[in-house]
């Protein structure tokens, strides 16, 4: 199993906007693109004026082999590069983070020699 975690640091105020953003948008692609949302949190559990709120996305993939189709689908498909223009004009930051189970070993990619 691969594991996205989607890290994504908003204002408080806009945070309901971009949660609907990427449920209407976002969340219908991902689904034909065997993702799953497995977990949607927010921190801090409380909204303290003038700070930030963090929605953090958890999708899950069965494999290395659906990740990298994902990752080409999704490269191809001009609603999602729009979409995350729009995150991007919301949000103050994000990252996506890739994680398998501990108990894995990563898969090893060998580069090429540099010239």
């Amino acid at each position: 199993m691969i594991q996205l975690l989607d890290e994504i640091v908003v204002a408080a105020d806009s945070l309901p906007t971009l949660r609907a953003l990427l449920h209407e948008r976002y969340l219908p692609g991902a689904q034909t693109r065997n993702m799953q949302l497995a977990g949607e949190w927010v921190s801090p559990p409380v909204t303290v004026a003038g700070e930030p709120h963090t929605l953090w996305l958890t999708w899950q993939l069965p494999d290395i082999g659906a990740w990298w189709a994902m990752r080409q689908q999704a490269s191809l498909d001009p609603v999602v590069e729009a979409l995350w223009k729009d995150v991007d004009a919301l949000c103050l930051r994000r990252a996506r983070h890739v994680q398998i189970p501990a108990s894995n070993a990563p898969a090893t990619v060998m580069e090429p020699p540099h010239a």
